[in-house]
């Protein structure tokens, strides 16, 4: 909230401006902070997905606008892959039992990485479209695997 007030009032004296958009979303990401650090105290791991989801995509939102990095609006799609990759894995850390949503985590991950490297020509577009077309199943078969392999295996 000290931030937020800061940046309000900065905002006042028109030192930077910034209007309601960045405002809300900052209030987002330390909604998902406090969310998130709430959920690692209690070991939820809805809390924690969420609280993680909320504040990176805050955090992106507020990067779009603030133009402190430039972020193409064709790059949402990448960007939430990344973000719910992101979110996963760090739910996993905090309740390291869901080992199974390392898979999707890394699927999401490795999807969101490589469209973001294809925007900056690093593979050609057809190529990885065509390869995702082909291949996402084998994201669906881990997944459904680890989740079959973690409800037979005991828990520690």
């Amino acid at each position: 909230m000290i931030l937020v007030g800061l940046m309000m009032l900065l905002d006042r004296f028109d030192l930077i401006h910034l209007g309601l958009y960045p405002i809300f979303w900052s209030l987002v990401a330390v909604f998902g902070v406090v969310r998130c650090v709430d959920g690692f105290g209690k070991k939820k791991g809805g809390r924690v997905f969420w609280g993680t989801f909320l504040f990176l995509f805050g955090t992106y939102n507020i990067l779009r606008h603030v133009d402190i990095v430039e972020l193409r609006s064709y790059w949402m799609f990448p960007a939430l892959l990344v973000i719910v990759g992101l979110s996963l894995f760090v739910t996993y850390v905090s309740i390291p039992k869901d080992w199974h949503l390392l898979v999707p985590a890394v699927f999401l991950l490795g999807a969101g990485v490589t469209l973001i490297m294809t925007e900056f020509g690093y593979f050609y577009r057809y190529d990885v479209i065509r390869a995702f077309h082909v291949y996402w199943p084998i994201g669906l078969i881990l997944f459904g695997l680890a989740l079959v392999v973690s409800k037979i295996s005991p828990r520690s």
